[in-house]
């Protein structure tokens, strides 16, 4: 897991928000890869990660989340993510 963004990688604002709050998590995919330095080919721009899954994490992650402002899209609509 990581606990900042890696040296040189770029400074996307869900990882810089993720490593501000504490949270553990690993990133996966194509910028994990990327911030590896490892050429893949081809551009990929989106961040995925997985959290650690203990209620202490998930509730850092969760007050992450709120100051990216986040949204929680269903169907059509979008609403505004909370922590309550």
């Amino acid at each position: 897991m990581i606990s900042a963004p890696p040296s040189g990688a770029e400074q996307d604002p869900l990882v810089v928000a993720l490593a501000r709050h504490g949270v553990d998590f690993i990133a996966i995919g194509g910028w994990a890869v990327r911030a590896q330095r490892y050429d893949l080919g081809r551009v990929t721009y989106d961040v995925d990660v997985t959290p650690e899954r203990s209620r202490e994490n998930l509730q850092r992650l969760s007050e992450a989340l709120d100051d990216l402002g986040a949204e929680v899209r269903f169907g059509d609509e979008t609403l505004a993510f909370s922590r309550r």
